[in-house]
């Protein structure tokens, strides 16, 4: 019996069909080009169909180790091995592991550049872009600074908030006070769990998709590592794996005995994250929520852990020469995360965004690279395992007996992980049926046979969401078989399929950002849009900057293209989309970009450039009454950083006066007082440039030159996260004379020159601006 699995999401309710491979693949193109409505930033459903044949769980679209056990795991054999030049194609069965190259190591000499090596170095770069928590700033891309911080630290109980939309866990009390040792060992009542990366163009950190594209990276990493090091990439990827995994370890927490006890698999919730549009380093957690959703004994996500359990074990055998030690600790927790997984199984709750509807696809792929990783035949045996005739094992979600087949049409995504684990497990065993599923999947995919959706300008199509991230990973699937197989064919059509990426196509566009001559500009990522002005995804008009190497959702099944910032289901960009771009970068570099001597194309030097400099902080002003009895001055304080978008919560100002009219009347600067008219400091209504509901320290005055009678007030905003500019009026008022009248004067006062009388706002140059008691805008005398 040939068994083919479609799953249709309508309103998050799945129905599960079972048809023939032909009749099931023609539903899977209908429901593609027809998929659900959508809503909202981005709507309850990512997507289409999810495991099986199936394809995007997702919903709406944004290292410590926790461990109380030993990292003992083995590191990786050196059986199988070959040289890291030897690109001999490996045969099947009984390959353990690929080369072991020390991706650190930068290579001899390049050959002429080229655009896999473009294209390349440049979506790595996105990875940059996404990337939470702190070690951004000063990093590859300006315009992306620390963020998420409040993850490092988020109170593990509720105390009767909703943990479902609070800065708090979702773990019971009773949870949390059964393993309270190893959740809070010092007793401070957070948990840390911040790192990672961003899913999209959003700021919630989502388990599947996570787990996903850190495995892709390393499967890329693990298959074709040439691609990284002569391309002279090795380090950056390195970078961006271990941030990942960095994540994945500190999101475990283990028992004394080793045993996971929780896995925290998301951070943010996309209801809440999705109401603020504006760049990372401004999201306030005060303002919108992180809760911190866990799998555990009492809640399951067998699918989350299973996932970062086969990531952690691919990048245990992919850093094991650059760092040992740390890869040693990474197949320890991968072991752990696959044991809770496999113990405790349910799909982990993701709050309506990139639901799952089992968790077997993602332990099988975690048991094969465990068994690749440790050369332990139990991990096959649980992906195999029958009893007579019965599978029992993971593949009896999909396959009731020995007598089944199964043909799969969807392709390798982070919601169904089939296509990957059948291409390893019939390269591992060499077994017919696990070839055949594993092949007929590649020759649907790459037009060798089958029946698949091509648009009329040649793209392989699957969903009209994120197409190009399905068309990538089919990439990465037909060149790892190619490779395994030694059949240029599918090469051809994975290269065939990246020209139209790189504007090969009726468009003219390049569907990587910064890549090629033309590309659409209106991206939906909130960091790259850089808005600062009402919550507004249409404010800038076009992106303030360039999401280098973000490749976007792509063309519809007619190559037309809606270039609107708004419609993401095209011009959303994510890290799962990155993910699979990168890893079919990198086959088709190891096939394309290395010449006879060995010699491969070159990146581009000194990129990416630097954006133009910016003014960043200033002050503005005018001159309200001025009488002879006060002097009343209206400023607006600006904070408006991009290199990166930062508060600064050390701001202060001085106003800079002269009492010096007041000396005839024997009154000197004591005569002076400040009264406050207007704190914008005191307002706080949630948007970035509203204060923190306290107010303004008014000090002063101090002397700055008493020679020449020269004063100043001091104005701190210390603690106050504010961005955009924030108003603050004041009077200077001095006291009656002798005879019982005022005689102040605001024309000599430093700080008044260039103030305009009236109601426009001009250049208060000669109001100095500090930070940390440093001058960073305006003069002083």
């Amino acid at each position: 019996m040939f068994i083919q699995h479609l799953h249709i999401d309508v309103k998050h309710k799945s129905f599960p069909l079972r048809f023939g491979p032909g009749a099931a693949w023609l539903l899977a193109c209908w429901f593609a080009l027809c998929g659900p409505a959508c809503s909202d930033d981005k709507p309850n459903v990512r997507g289409s169909a999810n495991n099986g044949t199936s394809g995007d769980k997702s919903t709406d679209g944004n290292g410590d180790n926790n461990q109380g056990g030993d990292s003992n795991g083995d590191a990786s054999s050196d059986a199988g091995k070959k040289d890291p030049s030897d690109s001999d194609f490996w045969d099947p069965p009984g390959v353990q592991s690929p080369p072991d190259p020390d991706f650190w190591d930068p290579p001899e000499a390049y050959g002429p550049p080229g655009p896999y090596a473009e294209a390349l170095q440049k979506a790595l770069h996105f990875y940059d872009a996404n990337m939470s928590g702190i070690g951004i700033t000063g990093g590859r891309l300006q315009w992306r600074g620390n963020s998420e911080v409040s993850d490092y630290a988020i109170p593990l109980f509720c105390n009767g908030a909703d943990p479902q939309h609070s800065n708090c866990t979702d773990m019971s009390d009773d949870y949390i006070r059964k393993y309270i040792h190893i959740f809070d060992p010092d007793g401070i009542g957070t948990i840390n769990v911040g790192g990672g990366f961003h899913d999209c163009g959003d700021h919630v950190k989502f388990g599947l998709p996570q787990a996903y594209s850190a495995s892709m990276l390393g499967w890329a990493m693990y298959e074709f590592p040439d691609a990284f090091i002569k391309s002279g990439q090795g380090p950056h990827a390195l970078d961006i794996l271990k941030r990942f995994t960095s994540y994945f370890l500190r999101s475990t927490f283990r028992e004394r005995d080793g045993r996971v006890i929780a896995f925290a698999h998301q951070v943010g919730v996309g209801s809440i994250d999705h109401s603020f549009w504006g760049p990372p380093e401004l999201q306030k957690a005060e303002d919108f929520p992180r809760p911190a959703r866990f799998a555990t004994e009492e809640t399951p996500g067998a699918d989350v852990a299973s996932g970062a359990a086969a990531a952690l074990a691919i990048a245990s055998m992919v850093m094991s020469r650059s760092d040992a030690d740390y890869a040693a600790k990474c197949l320890d927790t991968a072991r752990a995360l696959y044991a809770f997984a496999d113990k405790y199984r349910g799909a982990a709750d993701s709050g309506g965004f990139y639901p799952s509807e089992y968790e077997d696809d993602d332990l099988a792929w975690a048991a094969v690279w465990l068994h690749i990783a440790t050369g332990e035949d139990s991990y096959i045996d649980d992906i195999v395992r029958t009893e007579g005739s019965r599978y029992t094992g993971h593949l009896g979600r999909i396959m009731s007996t020995t007598e089944d087949g199964w043909y799969n049409a969807w392709v390798h995504c982070w919601n169904t992980v089939w296509s990957g684990m059948f291409v390893k497990l019939a390269q591992i065993t060499g077994d017919e049926k696990w070839t055949k599923i594993a092949e007929d999947h590649v020759n649907l995919w790459s037009g060798l046979d089958g029946d698949r959706t091509v648009t009329p300008g040649g793209l392989s199509f699957l969903s009209h969401w994120g197409t190009l991230r399905y068309n990538t990973a089919a990439q990465m699937t037909a060149l790892v078989w190619a490779k395994h197989k030694n059949e240029s064919a599918y090469v051809d059509w994975a290269e065939s399929q990246m020209q139209y990426i790189f504007g090969d196509n009726p468009l003219g566009k390049s569907y990587i950002v910064g890549f090629g001559d033309s590309w659409p500009v209106h991206v939906h990522h909130r960091a790259a849009h850089g808005s600062t002005k009402d919550n507004s995804l249409y404010v800038p008009e076009t992106p303030s900057h360039t999401a280098w190497g973000a490749l976007l959702g792509g063309p519809t099944a007619d190559d037309s293209y809606i270039d609107d910032i708004w419609e993401y289901t095209y011009s959303e960009v994510c890290v799962d989309y990155a993910s699979s771009l990168v890893s079919a970068l990198a086959g088709l570099y190891h096939f394309k970009a290395i010449d006879k001597d060995g010699l491969g194309q070159a990146p581009l030097a000194d990129f990416p450039p630097l954006e133009e400099k910016q003014r960043e902080f200033w002050v503005e002003g005018k001159v309200g009454q001025d009488d002879g009895q006060i002097s009343e001055i209206k400023l607006l304080v600006h904070n408006e950083t991009v290199h990166p978008p930062h508060f600064d919560p050390l701001l202060s100002i001085r106003y800079f006066f002269s009492p010096a009219e007041l000396k005839e009347w024997n009154q000197g600067v004591d005569a002076f007082r400040v009264q406050v008219t207007y704190d914008g400091r005191s307002v706080n209504n949630g948007m970035l440039n509203s204060g923190d509901g306290l107010p303004t320290i008014v000090s002063g005055p101090f002397p700055w030159n008493a020679v020449e009678d020269i004063y100043y007030f001091d104005f701190a905003f210390t603690g106050c996260k504010f961005y955009g500019s924030i108003p603050f009026e004041f009077q200077l008022v001095a006291e009656a004379a002798s005879d019982h009248q005022p005689h102040q004067d605001s024309s000599n006062d430093f700080s008044r020159q260039g103030l305009p009388v009236g109601d426009t706002y001009g250049e208060a140059r000669y109001v100095a601006m500090y930070s940390d008691g440093e001058l960073i805008a305006g003069e002083e005398p």
